[in-house]
This record gives C-alpha cells, sequence and structure tokens, in this order.
C-alpha cells in the first residue's frame, strides 16, 4: 500500500483533491493522508515518515513549496507531484527532482497521469538486476545504470556510483536487463529511462555523457525509442 499526502495551505482544496484522488480506478491501492501546513509537514518527517508520493503546491502559504521539498526530500525516493496556479512556476520547479507538475485547474486525467507515473518511478526505484560472474555477482538498481559498453567480452557498466567491470556479452546483459535497454551501437545497451534527447547519431543522458548510435541501427533504435514513450 503507498501513502499519498496533499500538501496545500487550502483545507477545502486538499479534501476536494484527496477525494479526487480516493475515486480514481487504482486508489484502492494508495493510504491518502492529509497534510494543509508546513509546519505539520515538517513534523511529520522528523518523525522517520516518508509519504511515497506527495502533491505540493508551489505556493504554499508564506513558503515556497520547490523550496520546502528541495530542502526535506533531497535524495528521498518520494515522488513529488507540484500544482500551482502560475505558468510562471513552469521552470522553477525543475530546482527540485520531481515526477509531475499540474497547472490549476487540476483535471481527474491529470490525476490519473501523475499517480500512474508516480507509481512506475517507485517500482523502478525497488527494482535491482544482478549479474553473476566468475568472482562473484554484481547488483545495481537498475534505474541508476546509464548504458553499458562491450570490449570484447569485458563489459563496463556506467551506473550512477561509477563505473563497474566484469567479463560478459552485451547479448547475455540484454536477456537480463528487459526492454527498458536497447542496443544502439555494437558496443552500447542504453537505459531509455536515463535518456533526455536523441539525436541523429547519438542519445544525450540525463547525467550529460553521450552514446553514440550506429548508422545501421538508427531506424529500429528510433521505432524503439518512441514505442518507449508511448508506454510512458
Amino acid at each position: 500500500m503507498l501513502s499519498v499526502y496533499v500538501c496545500d495551505d487550502s483545507q477545502h482544496f486538499a479534501e476536494e483533491l484527496r477525494s479526487r484522488i480516493t475515486n480514481i480506478d487504482t486508489a484502492e491501492k494508495y493510504r491518502i493522508s492529509i497534510i494543509t501546513a508546513a509546519d505539520k509537514l515538517r513534523a511529520t518527517l522528523a518523525g522517520g515518515i516518508r509519504p511515497d508520493i506527495l502533491f505540493m503546491d508551489v505556493e504554499f502559504g508564506e513558503d515556497n513549496g520547490i523550496e520546502v521539498a528541495r530542502e526535506l526530500f533531497a535524495g528521498e525516493k518520494t515522488q513529488i507531484v507540484f500544482i500551482t496556479n502560475y505558468v510562471d512556476y513552469c521552470s522553477d520547479v525543475y530546482e527540485a527532482e520531481h515526477a509531475y507538475f499540474i497547472r490549476k485547474p487540476v483535471t481527474d486525467e491529470h490525476l490519473s497521469r501523475a499517480l500512474e507515473i508516480c507509481c512506475r518511478r517507485l517500482e523502478r526505484a525497488d527494482d535491482k538486476v544482478c549479474f553473476k560472474f566468475k568472482n562473484g555477482i554484481v547488483c545495481f538498481n537498475r534505474h541508476d545504470i546509464l548504458f553499458f559498453v562491450s570490449n570484447y567480452r569485458k563489459i563496463t557498466v556506467h551506473a550512477d556510483s561509477g563505473l563497474t567491470e566484469f567479463y560478459s556479452t552485451i547479448s547475455d546483459i540484454k536477456e537480463i536487463v528487459g526492454e527498458r535497454f536497447i542496443q544502439c551501437h555494437k558496443s552500447f545497451l542504453v537505459n531509455l529511462d536515463r535518456v533526455s534527447t536523441m539525436e541523429r547519431d547519438k542519445f544525450i543522458l540525463d547525467s550529460g555523457e553521450h552514446v553514440p548510435i550506429s548508422r545501421g541501427m538508427s531506424e529500429a533504435v528510433r521505432e524503439a525509442f518512441f514505442k518507449y514513450l508511448r508506454k510512458e
């Protein structure tokens, strides 16, 4: 069961949002809690409680919801959905890690989409993948992996934690990691979850690193990437 907190300085809006969330088809999976003041949010977190999903009003009383999220949730797995009346905040929200941004008026479609994305991100946060090799076994959170590079039978894993090397093949790795990873070059396997931009001859990842796309694979890679985007 997931905990969903609604953090807004309007009690009326918070209760309305709570009611609408509970009416979404998948809401039976969630435990809904309402938080309507910044001091109460901080007190809750001070007690060691972390919501799975947080709907955060950007204009939060005397506080800025973006700054509150950045201060209290840095490094946490809590999925944040920012809500605001003002389009001016569309750029500012990227100063804090978040899953979704909704501009009021909030529609049921927005809420449903936000919850779906948050739930998928939470699943990925706990999604581990392990590789066996001669000297043992190494495990990663699947989302933390950026890409794999093959040099003959040596595989180098580029991940948020750094570089890891072991002996295997790209074909064996593909069978383990699943469809979110695609081979875009004979020596490269990229995690589509981490792609920020696709260009004609390369992917640009959210880490800033570039992964090449070979000319012979470019059409198949483009189709696979667009198929992945349609699922998001």
